[in-house]
């Protein structure tokens, strides 16, 4: 196992005010691929003092090692850390420096030297602190503070502390994308150690943000009576992590009408717009509905055609208008590897016609929009599929999601 890695091989304290006591630490890190003890820290000269007296240090782990000067007379002291440890080169020895004095000193001290913020959202900001102390018998000055990365500031920009006096030195981090951030705050002081660094680091995460996305992207009503409407729909979908405000709706052609005017969408939530087609004449319609909403890409565009027709009849969408909900079973039963599915529905709502396999897992989904009063046929292709037995669902609601009709029936394809 290679020595401890130790992150200076001494540590100078300079001159300190006989009865107080400076702290300073280094860094001790296992290198190696087992777990590091060391069983034994000792100082030598009694003004240092060490904790703790043993470490345990998983491969890769590092701890830090604080020893406190505590000058008793004006006398240079010196004295070696002795470390006893299980790997190669032990024991390790780092040299403690310092001298005591009878004048008045300032004596910087800080609680924290280093503050990771973790993740924090791009466009926000996090703040954290650490307090500064004057354990010294002289005023402190903190003449300059700096960040070495912009996306760490702090308050104040400078300091002065009485004997005995402490204030906060506050720290913000403000990311500005999802990368991983450090920098250090560096404070320039009248104090032995000059200067104190704080090392701080923090992530940035993402946004919460809506996505908006369409079953379809157009609408073709075909060619219905003068005088008469018809209703289509699209499904919108809110994907993403925050919710969906589309804050208007509009029509580009006053023949196409919509509804809702306005939508909310939470996330994973979706909903129905319902557009109408109402010809007045003989002429194609064409126009656009557009959507203007928050998330990227707005507006978004549905484009929407149709064409009327004064010619005596009624088109193929409304030639009979049944009285009762209905679902017939697909005829032929067995097929292969077409069949058709005929269901009635007396009055307008929203359908959804989805085909499961035996185990209950959606295999294909053949109608999901809002539909008129008529009589309906599907046809289900299934020549990719296996042979087998599936059902077929029917789910009809009205315009307020109130369920109105739902039949499953069984069909079998035989290859």
């Amino acid at each position: 196992m290679p020595p401890p890695q130790i992150s200076a091989a001494g540590i100078n304290f300079g001159t300190i005010q006989i009865g107080t006591e400076k702290k300073d630490s280094i860094l001790i890190s296992n290198i190696g691929a087992g777990t590091l003890q060391i069983m034994s820290i000792l100082s030598i000269n009694n003004s240092y003092t060490v904790a703790p007296a043993t470490m345990t240090l998983a491969p890769s782990g590092s701890s830090y090692l604080v020893v406190t000067f505590t000058p008793a007379d004006t006398n240079n002291q010196s004295g070696p850390i002795i470390l006893t440890h299980n790997a190669a080169g032990s024991p390790s020895t780092v040299t403690a420096y310092g001298k005591g004095s009878i004048t008045s000193v300032p004596n910087f001290s800080i609680s924290a030297t280093s503050i990771d913020f973790g993740a924090v959202q791009v466009g926000t900001e996090k703040k954290d602190s650490v307090l500064v102390f004057n354990t010294g018998t002289d005023t402190l000055k903190i003449t300059n503070i700096s960040s070495t990365n912009a996306r760490f500031t702090f308050a104040p920009a400078t300091m002065t502390l009485a004997p005995s006096g402490n204030s906060y030195l506050v720290i913000t981090f403000t990311p500005a994308n999802t990368n991983n951030q450090s920098g250090s705050i560096v404070l320039t002081h009248n104090a032995a150690g000059s200067p104190a660094t704080v090392t701080v680091s923090g992530k940035g995460s993402p946004m919460p943000a809506p996505q908006i996305s369409f079953s379809a992207n157009s609408i073709n009503f075909g060619t219905i009576q003068v005088g008469t409407e018809r209703k289509d729909s699209i499904l919108i979908s809110n994907a993403g992590t925050d919710v969906l405000q589309i804050t208007n709706i509009s029509s580009t052609n006053a023949r196409f009408t919509f509804a809702p005017v306005t939508m909310t969408l939470a996330t994973s939530g979706d909903g129905y717009l319902v557009v109408t087609f109402a010809p007045t004449d003989n002429n194609d319609q064409s126009g656009s509905i557009v959507l203007t909403h928050n998330a990227a890409g707005s507006p978004d565009t549905v484009m929407v055609s149709g064409k009327g027709s004064s010619a005596v009849g009624v088109d193929e969408n409304t030639a009979r208008i049944p009285t009762e909900y209905n679902m017939g079973q697909n005829y032929p039963n067995p097929f292969n590897p077409t069949t058709i599915v005929t269901y009635s529905i007396p009055s307008s709502g929203f359908v959804s016609m989805v085909v499961y396999d035996i185990l209950g897992r959606k295999i294909r989904t053949l109608v999901d929009k809002y539909q008129e009063a008529n009589i309906y046929l599907v046809e289900f292709d299934a020549h990719e599929l296996r042979s087998g037995v599936y059902f077929i669902k029917l789910i009809v609601t009205d315009n307020t999601g109130a369920l109105r009709y739902s039949k499953t029936n069984k069909m079998l394809f035989a290859k």
